[in-house]
């Protein structure tokens, strides 16, 4: 009878000690596989407030969090004005794959809106946007609250303006901050694919900053993206950043037309057979231009436009401008592209200046004139040009005379292959064993009678003639001065 009681309590304590370590286990493992998730409230990671989707030629829009079908019509322009309407505190809108025509403009009012599509693609193989024909002067989406409001963005879906005149994709027309435009493709929008424009209101404070536009596709537009109207420090344009994607067959692929506008970069796009230039600015301070890939420019005309394009047209011209790592040029199309860069002035207002051109790979690819890749107006003060690739600006080497025993003086002829006649040259040498230079002297010749001045004559002199034989190095070094001051 002991036995089987002593029996009993072994078992359960068995069964107890079994179950605990399952337990724990299976506790440990789940730690093990599990990660915490951050979902914050409308934000592109986020689980949707609304799905809109399409139902036997219907637009609904299901409610995320109660599953009820809570907006039901045909137009789909209407059903999601109803549930952006409604985010008065933020939310994610997720647009399942389709084909979706949009009969008027998308007003967003409320701030931390995120649109998502689900990918860009043709028709039925993403989501896709189309404004429908005939609406002339109408954007898809346009950001125009009454008051200050920040946070939201529109991703991963395509917008197709229908070639209609004066269409926009996306339009920031006023008190609009930290909105992200990421992955998306605009295309046949003929007025613009992403207008930011400072001063839609003019009677109120209407600044916008902190855009962030990334990995888009913009093709076949008027104005790829278009800074404008920002008229005065009220209405200024900020901290504006284009990363990424690929722009092609636009008027331009960036205009910069906003007088109070700061701050602007333009990293790593790649841009291919713009109609016009490519990049054109004529207002816009501390506007960078870096990693970019810009080929085959000036479709419209050939030997006519240019890959960046700089000129002045409002009292604040553009100031501090970077050009940096670039690589523009003619790629498939020779003789198309007129020059890579130009510094325009027109004399009516002050001209550009803090521009600084460095370390781009140049390539024009011309039979014809002009045969250099950069124009600078003379006008034009403060522009620094180093190092660019196919458009030399220093150049440097050593050349060495030899002693006879008997001469004092000597001259050596080298070539320097800068890009004009504006050129400050410096030279120094070894000593001679007998005595240093009594000096150094360099001039610039036109050695063939081709009006260029393409080579340097070091002149070197001594008091004491060097040995027969001794080696004298001299260093000498060229750079362009340029612009000269007007």
């Amino acid at each position: 009878m002991q036995k089987a009681k002593l029996l009993k309590v072994a078992v359960v304590l068995f069964l107890l000690l079994g179950f605990g370590l399952g337990w724990v286990g299976h506790q440990l493992l789940a730690q093990s596989n599990s990660q915490e998730i951050f979902i914050g409230s409308g934000s592109f990671t986020s689980e949707p407030s609304y799905t809109i989707f399409l139902q036997d030629g219907v637009v609904k829009a299901r409610n995320d969090t109660t599953g009820e079908i809570q907006f039901s019509n045909s137009d789909f322009a209407t059903v999601v004005q109803q549930v952006a309407d409604l985010l008065v505190n933020g939310g994610t809108i997720f647009i399942r794959r389709g084909l979706y025509t949009v009969t008027k403009t998308i007003n967003i009012t409320n701030q931390a809106v995120y649109i998502k599509g689900e990918g860009t693609g043709y028709d039925v193989y993403g989501t896709v946007l189309k404004l429908a024909a005939g609406l002339t002067n109408t954007a898809v989406f346009r950001y125009n609250p009454t008051s200050h409001k920040f946070f939201g963005g529109i991703s991963d879906l395509t917008i197709d303006g229908s070639d209609n005149s004066g269409s926009i994709g996306i339009h920031l027309q006023k008190y609009i901050s930290d909105i992200w435009i990421q992955r998306v493709w605009i295309k046949n929008c003929a007025g613009a694919g992403i207008k930011i424009e400072g001063a839609a209101d003019p009677s109120g404070v209407s600044k916008i900053w902190n855009i962030w536009i990334l990995d888009c596709l913009v093709e076949s537009c008027g104005y790829g993206i278009w800074l404008t109207n920002a008229d005065s420090q009220d209405h200024q344009i900020d901290r504006i950043t284009i990363r990424g994607g690929h722009f092609y067959d636009n008027i331009n692929s960036i205009r910069i037309d906003a007088e109070w506008s700061f701050r602007i970069l333009i990293d790593g796009i790649s841009v291919e057979k713009d109609r016009q230039h490519s990049i054109y600015i004529s207002a816009g301070r501390r506007v960078q231009i870096v990693n970019c890939r810009l080929f085959d420019i000036g479709t419209d005309a050939a030997n006519t436009y240019d890959g960046i394009y700089i000129t002045s047209a409002y009292a604040n011209p553009p100031i501090d401008i970077l050009i940096q790592g670039n690589s523009i040029g003619n790629h498939w199309v020779k003789n198309q592209m007129r020059y890579c860069i130009t510094l325009n002035y027109s004399g009516t207002y002050a001209p550009p200046s803090h521009i600084r051109i460095f370390n781009n790979i140049l390539d024009t690819w011309k039979d014809i004139e002009p045969l250099q890749p950069i124009y600078i107006n003379p006008d034009i003060n403060d522009v620094v040009v180093r190092q660019n690739q196919g458009y030399l600006t220093e150049s440097w080497g050593i050349a060495n005379i030899t002693g006879t025993g008997s001469a004092t003086v000597f001259e050596v002829t080298v070539q320097h292959h800068l890009v004009c006649d504006n050129v400050s040259v410096s030279v120094s040498s070894t000593r001679a064993t007998s005595s240093p230079p009594s000096y150094l002297y360099a001039y610039l010749n036109d050695s063939d009678s081709d009006g260029f001045k393409e080579t340097i004559v070091i002149t070197v002199k001594f008091d004491s003639a060097p040995a027969d034989g001794e080696v004298i190095y001299i260093y000498w070094e060229a750079k362009v001065v340029w612009p000269e001051n007007p």
